[in-house]
C-alpha cells in the first residue's frame, strides 16, 4: 500500500541542483559568460509503480512526478534543440510525434560558454556553445540507452553551437538564438558532419533551432 497523507497517495524523491557560474569582463564591450549546471533526483516509494504491459505481465516503472524532471533544449539550454527535445541519454524514441518532442529525465548536466559583444545602437550578438544531457535514474527495458551510467554518460553528451542577437531596450532584452546540433547522441551518436544513416546529406533545417527568448540565456 502506497504512503498517504489525509488519505491521498503522494509521490517521494529526493533532488537536489547545483549552478555555478562565471562572469569575465573584458572591456566595455566584451564579456565572456560560463555556466555548469548539475542535478540530480532519485525517485522512490510510492514513484514506484506497477503497470500491465502490452504482453499482460507486470512492469514495475520508477520516475519522479513529470513536472518535476529535468528537460534540455529550448531557449535556455541546449539551443540547438526544441524544448525537451533531447534524451534522455542515448535513447532513440521512434514512437513520439516528432513535432511534439516530449523527453524528460532524473539527471541533467550542462555546460555553456557564451561570448557577448557590443555591435551598434541597442544591438548586441553572442557566440556560444553548449554540451549536455538529461538521464533517467533508473534503467527501463523499453527505453534503452536512457539510464545514466559512469562508464558511458560522456559519450552521450550532446554538442551545440550557435550566434545570437539581442536587443537591449534597457528594461527588457529581446533574444534570438540560432543554434546547431554539433553532436546528436540519439542511437550510436552522430557528428554534424558525418553522413546521416540515410545517406541523403550530412547538415539539414533540422539541425537548426531558432529560439526567441526574453532576457539573456542565464545571467
Amino acid at each position: 500500500m502506497p504512503n498517504e497523507i489525509f488519505g491521498n497517495a503522494f509521490s517521494q524523491f529526493v533532488k537536489g541542483d547545483v549552478d555555478l557560474r562565471y562572469y569575465h569582463t573584458i572591456d566595455d564591450n566584451n564579456r565572456l559568460v560560463s555556466r555548469i549546471f548539475a542535478g540530480v533526483g532519485f525517485p522512490y516509494g510510492n514513484s514506484k509503480t506497477t503497470n500491465i504491459a502490452d504482453d499482460n505481465t507486470n512492469k514495475t516503472v520508477v520516475a519522479m512526478p513529470f513536472e518535476k524532471k529535468y528537460y534540455g533544449g529550448g531557449a535556455n539550454s541546449m539551443r540547438g534543440w526544441r524544448l525537451r527535445g533531447l534524451g534522455p541519454g542515448s535513447y532513440k524514441d521512434t514512437t513520439t510525434l516528432a513535432s511534439y518532442p516530449n523527453s524528460a529525465g532524473d539527471i541533467k548536466l550542462e555546460a555553456n560558454l557564451e561570448y557577448r559583444f557590443k555591435l551598434l545602437w541597442l544591438l548586441e550578438g553572442a557566440l556560444f556553445v553548449d554540451a549536455g544531457n538529461v538521464w533517467d535514474s533508473y534503467k527501463d527495458d523499453d527505453r534503452p540507452g536512457a539510464n545514466f551510467s559512469f562508464d558511458s554518460f560522456y559519450r552521450e553528451l550532446s554538442l551545440t553551437g550557435g550566434l545570437g542577437l539581442r536587443f537591449d531596450f534597457t528594461f527588457a532584452i529581446l533574444r534570438l538564438d540560432l543554434g546547431m546540433k554539433l553532436r546528436d547522441p540519439a542511437g550510436s551518436g552522430r557528428w554534424a558532419f558525418t553522413p546521416k544513416p540515410n545517406g541523403n546529406r550530412r547538415v539539414g533545417m533540422e539541425d537548426f533551432c531558432l529560439s526567441i527568448g526574453i532576457g539573456y540565456p542565464f545571467f
